[in-house]
């Protein structure tokens, strides 16, 4: 018998970590590193456009709330997901909402704003960094596990709503994003499962070398990293990014991919691999 609510921890892996407690509450088991690499995020490399800019060893042209839904599908899923464009939104609305998709079991809720989630004892210090969860209960609070080391928090209503407006989540589709109301309706092979998601990375690949202005993209944004480390021009905020946050996540997906790509693509594999050491190296 399954747990009704499960808990899966790691805070960089929060939307794939998110996932595998909703599947599981659903009675489907997935690691959350194969979850991971189907939302075909962690592809390419972009330096964000602020002033202080950071690099992230993923698609400019995929986005985690793209990538949720992306995953769900090639699995064989049926699911509902929501978000709104309204401005102002109707809170009331959503909270109803909210409340109708936890009917049939815990959502994945994001992206939030981590610096206003107030059980955080230094949220105050994430303003602006993009965050995923599972929600399991409304009453007077918002109950869900947090996979950044946090289960079964409480949080006030009109504080999760704050956060979840996500106002300053560059990449949102839109506020108050979620996944649910989950239902197996397809039973793809492993293998057409990564062809599928393959696709999906040739295509966002695609995308990110026909747009034109798009920025540091790919390999000129992985020289512009090496430049500045060679000239030690890294500013403390772009270290701490990397050395805390961009080195070890990025080491840890390389190394799902190599496992990913192993029963099908042994090159591609053995790169991942390669790459999975150069980033734990640098850490």
């Amino acid at each position: 018998m399954f747990m009704k609510n499960p808990y899966i921890g790691s805070g960089n892996y929060c939307y794939a970590n998110s996932m595998a407690m909703v599947l599981q509450s659903y009675g489907y088991s997935y690691d959350p590193g194969y979850l991971e690499c189907l939302t075909a995020v962690a592809n390419s490399a972009f330096w964000t456009d602020s002033k202080s800019p950071v690099i992230f060893f993923s698609s400019k042209f995929n986005s985690p709330d793209q990538g949720i839904s992306l995953a769900l599908r090639n699995l064989g899923f049926q699911f509902d997901e929501f978000y709104l464009n309204e401005d102002p939104p109707k809170q009331e609305f959503v909270l109803s909402k909210l409340s109708d998709f936890l009917k049939n079991g815990p959502v994945i809720a994001g992206p939030l704003d981590m610096g206003k989630l107030t059980y955080i004892p230094y949220a105050k210090d994430l303003k602006g960094v993009d965050h995923y969860i599972t929600v399991y209960e409304i009453d007077n609070y918002i109950h869900a596990h947090d996979p950044a080391g946090y289960p079964h928090i409480q949080i006030d209503v009109n504080d999760f709503l704050d956060a979840w407006k996500a106002e300053k989540i560059n990449y949102r589709r839109g506020s108050f994003s979620m996944w649910g109301n989950i239902l197996k309706v397809a039973e793809p092979s492993p293998y057409e499962t990564y062809l599928a998601t393959n696709e999906a990375i040739k295509h966002f690949l695609s995308l990110e070398q026909k747009s034109e202005g798009s920025g540091l993209t790919g390999g000129k944004a992985i020289e512009k990293l090496a430049q500045l480390l060679l000239e030690v021009k890294l500013s403390p905020v772009q270290k701490g990014d990397l050395a805390y946050f961009s080195f070890p996540l990025s080491a840890r997906r390389c190394n799902d991919y190599a496992r990913f790509f192993e029963p099908y693509d042994a090159d591609r594999s053995k790169i991942k691999y390669e790459q999975a050491k150069c980033f734990g190296d640098d850490v």
